[in-house]
Parts: structure tokens; sequence; C-alpha cells
């Protein structure tokens, strides 16, 4: 698709660039063709494959699980291209993971029409790990993200399988673990971990999980199967305590007809004395 050169006009809102950072220094991504753009002339979408499908999963259920805890508070979106040059197609971050508050939706993410991303993640890969752990973390640095956050789930070129940066003073310092074994997230509110290759978020007061979609299909699956448990056991109980009447009722018509056949054959002994 051939792209038309965007209008660069001197009116136009700077980037939100810290001075002395030049658009050399940063980041800038390369669209692999096909390439569709946004009304704005804004590439959104290439044909740049996924590294694999763990890369996905955990992308996705991360997704789920700060959408449904966030709801309408915060735009949470995973490979949506994060703009910070107005009028510059390649001054583009596409993270794995973003969450912005008061963020709106949309094919793209313009730094110069809406609020800063506070959490980004990146998920390491082969082909771009050195640009994730090198360029990319100076630029979101450089951009005032207030946390940058990677995930080595089995190439280990960290010496952890997650890491978490804060920017204090300008600059990322790494996030220590807490005492559950958890990285805090100050911008989300969260604790995070990373567990049989899923990306975990807890509630940093209670300490619980915050449950993914599948956690909620799968309880809800549960509770079907649960209904459904009990729903045949008050069956069974009811035709059970249905024979159980039936079988009382038959007793009891037993012991009437009996009853009454006692009463004949005394009927019949008291005439037959009768006569002697």
């Amino acid at each position: 698709m051939q792209v038309e050169p965007l209008s660069n006009s001197a009116n136009a809102p700077a980037a939100p660039l810290p001075s002395g950072s030049g658009s050399g220094e940063l980041y800038r991504y390369r669209f692999v063709p096909p390439v569709g753009c946004d009304d704005d002339g804004y590439p959104f979408c290439d044909g740049a494959a996924l590294d694999n499908y763990s890369h996905v999963e955990i992308m996705s259920g991360g997704h789920q699980a700060l959408c449904r805890h966030f709801g309408g508070r915060a735009l949470v979106a995973f490979n949506v291209g994060v703009y910070y040059s107005r009028g510059d197609r390649g001054a583009c971050i596409v993270p794995d993971l973003f969450v912005a508050f008061g963020g709106a939706p949309g094919l793209s993410y313009k730094l110069w029409e809406q609020p800063k991303p506070a959490f980004m993640l990146e998920i390491l890969s082969r082909r771009s790990w050195k640009k994730d752990v090198g360029i990319k973390h100076r630029t979101c640095e450089a951009l005032g993200i207030d946390e940058y956050w990677l995930i080595d789930s089995a190439d280990k070129r960290l010496d952890a399988p997650l890491v978490g940066y804060r920017l204090q003073g300008g600059a990322y310092r790494r996030i220590n673990e807490n005492r559950h074994n958890r990285l805090p997230s100050k911008a989300l509110g969260l604790e995070l971990r990373l567990a049989d290759g899923r990306l975990l978020f807890h509630d940093a007061d209670s300490g619980e999980p915050l449950p993914s979609l599948a956690d909620e299909h799968a309880a809800k699956r549960a509770a079907e199967r649960r209904s459904k448990a009990e729903q045949a056991a008050r069956l069974a109980a009811e035709k059970q305590a249905a024979a159980e009447q039936a079988a009382r009722r038959a007793a009891e018509k037993q012991a009437a007809a009996e009853q009454a056949a006692r009463l004949e054959v005394e009927k019949h002994l008291a005439q037959a004395r009768a006569q002697l």
C-alpha cells in the first residue's frame, strides 16, 4: 500500500519529548508491507508476524484481566502503535501491552492528542529482544512513561522472567520484589508475577489474583456443573422420596387389607359361636 506524505505544519503540536532528545536517539518502528493507515495517514497495522502462540497468550490474558479490572477507567491495549512525534510515521512504538488512564481507544495512539501511557510491557523474542532492553527502554524513559516492563519467559536473556522499571528522577530504576515475591506496580496499583507462562496481576491490598476471562469461563463452567449436579441430586432425592411415599402407602394399604381380613375372620368366628 502506498502511503501519502503527512502534513508537518508549523502549527502542529510538537512531540512530548524531553529537551535535548533528538528523534534519531529514539526508537523507530519499521512497518512491514502491506500497511493499513488510519484516517490521519498513520499506520495501524502491517504484515509483521507475531512471534509465537505463547506470546499471544500472555498478551491476551493480561489484556483481559486488566480490561475487566479497570473497566472504563483506563484504556488497555495490545499491539497498538503509540506515536510520539506528529507528522512522523516512524516515530512509533508498538508495545505488546500498555495502559493509559484517560486514554480513548482507536486504531493508533497519538501522544499529542492523548495522555501518556502509565504502563508499557514488552515480551522478549529472539529477533527483537535487544531493541526491547535497549533503545525501546531508553525511548520510554525519555518519553516519561511511568513504568516499563519486560517478560522473558523462555529465552533467559534477563536474570529474571519478569522485570519492571519505574521512572524516578527522570531515569528508570528497577522494581524490587516485595515480601510476597511479587513486583508492585504503582502505576496500576497492582502486583505482578509470572507463573506457568501466565502473567498474573494481584490486588495490592488483598493479594488476591485478578481473574482472567479464562478463569471466569472456567468458574462459570464449574458453577454450571455444580448446578447440574445439585439439580440431579435434588431430582434423585425427590424420586427417592416419592418411592418411599409410594412404599409407605403400599404398606398402609397392605396393613389395612390385612386388618380387614382379620376383622372378617373374627366376624365369621363370632357368628359361628353364636349358632352353637
